[in-house]
């Protein structure tokens, strides 16, 4: 059977792709259309788009793919003709799995799905359509956040979490909470946690769910804060919307009194998440500073993950580009920052050794999670502006003013500098 061929978008006219999942029973193979749209603020079909994580792109499934020709399709047997009209597909396994679940048995689900409504292998629609993601997740009619498939004790989790978020609302500006009935007990008493009976069973389910690698994977930070209200959280069977969840991640993180390490860890970085998407994002740097610790399968996503979180005027006039190389894309978030803003606040992120390859050390590595620090408030040219300028081959020239020398380096220096009075600690801590 002949592998899907992709037909090139028209950009100009807006166009996305969006895969139609055919009915049929849960053993049954996977049979999808594949049609092309336009999406604009005045013309927007139904759909709903997938946040989830592609997997390993070595363990894969064949899907087929039915040509838009054919009106009706079946697929009872092996030796069923319309087959021979079919291409087929392939997909990561984790994306066959929710396909799986996702479908529905007597009607069809309309969906966009990055690594099938994209050409993958061609770089410019890549980048373009990346720039298109924010009208995809903000105009979808439903976002599903796919955690994964059912686990032994993932309904536990999902039913817990699902409760519990549905009887309290949360002000996460004020950081406060309320519940939503007058006759619940305070969401702040012990009589409210006591009430919610959190066995030692329960926390480890949650452990768990909090555990699976959509919470670390870059890009759902931006398909999470387009969709705000209209993400579902799904996982195998079960589902709830994002609200429930993130109102239940809120409570916990403050009034769970867990033991557990594990679970203390998963659940701050979850309540850091659901933080980030009710906070005002008003700059790139800070973006990127952020979400550091997530992780993306291509380094250049670093920047291009982000963009859209951020207001146009601070993308910096940003395309996404596959065809450059990851040190390019660093380099050129730099350079255009420097450009727009006259500012080097960006040497505050270079760290020492700068891993990436044939990369100046003036340019940040987004792509590691250093273990050393932003420098806090660094602001010796006060509020003048920074005049520097590209020559070539890495080298950045900068006007500066001349104070000392480097007389010494150490590595071995605390994560954290501690401040202090104490002038002969100053001295002990000042490296020159």
């Amino acid at each position: 059977m002949a592998p899907y061929r992709y037909a090139p978008l028209n950009e100009k006219a807006k166009e996305i792709r969006l895969l139609t999942l055919l009915p049929d029973h849960s053993e049954a193979p996977i049979c999808i259309k594949i049609e092309t749209t336009v999406l604009s603020d005045e013309l927007s079909p139904d759909f709903e788009a997938l946040s989830y994580v592609w997997g390993d792109g070595s363990d894969r499934q064949d899907i087929f793919v039915v040509p838009e020709i054919l009106k009706r399709w079946k697929l009872r047997r092996k030796t069923n003709p319309i087959r021979v009209f079919f291409t087929i597909l392939s997909i990561t396994c984790n994306l066959f799995e929710a396909l799986k679940y996702l479908r529905y048995e007597d009607r069809p689900r309309v969906i966009w799905v990055d690594a099938i409504s994209v050409n993958q292998r061609n770089p410019e629609e890549r980048g373009n359509q990346v720039l298109r993601m924010p009208d995809i997740y903000s105009l979808a009619k439903r976002v599903i956040v796919w955690l994964g498939p059912e686990s032994h004790d993932s309904a536990v989790a999902m039913n817990f979490i699902r409760n519990l978020g549905g009887r309290i609302t949360v002000d996460w500006g004020l950081r406060k909470l309320a519940a939503v009935s007058p006759d619940d007990f305070d969401p702040s008493s012990e009589a409210f946690l006591a009430d919610l009976q959190l066995s030692p069973q329960i926390s480890l389910s949650i452990r768990d769910l909090l555990s699976r690698s959509w919470f670390e994977r870059l890009w759902v930070v931006q398909e999470i804060c387009l969709a705000q209200e209209r993400a579902y959280v799904m996982c195998g069977s079960e589902d709830m919307t994002h609200e429930f969840f993130s109102n239940a991640i809120f409570y916990l993180s403050l009034h769970g009194h867990f033991d557990e390490e594990r679970l203390k860890i998963t659940l701050r970085k979850a309540y850091q998440l659901m933080k980030f998407i009710k906070m005002p994002r008003i700059d790139l740097e800070w973006v990127l500073y952020y979400t550091r610790s997530s992780q993306c399968s291509d380094e250049r996503d670093r920047v291009y993950a982000v963009l859209s979180l951020v207001p146009k005027k601070k993308r910096l006039g940003i395309h996404p580009d596959y065809t450059k190389s990851v040190s390019e894309v660093f380099r050129d978030l730099f350079l255009r920052r420097l450009k727009r803003s006259s500012t080097l606040s960006m040497l505050t992120y270079c760290t020492i050794p700068n891993h990436l390859l044939n990369s100046p050390t003036w340019v940040p590595d987004w792509s590691t999670n250093s273990e050393i620090e932003q420098v806090p408030l660094a602001l010796a040219g006060l509020d003048t502006k920074a005049h520097a300028y590209y020559i070539s081959k890495g080298i950045l020239a900068a006007t500066g003013v001349l104070v000392t020398e480097v007389r010494e380096v150490k590595t071995d220096l605390p994560r954290r500098i501690p401040y202090t009075n104490d002038e002969s600690a100053r001295k002990e801590l000042r490296v020159i």
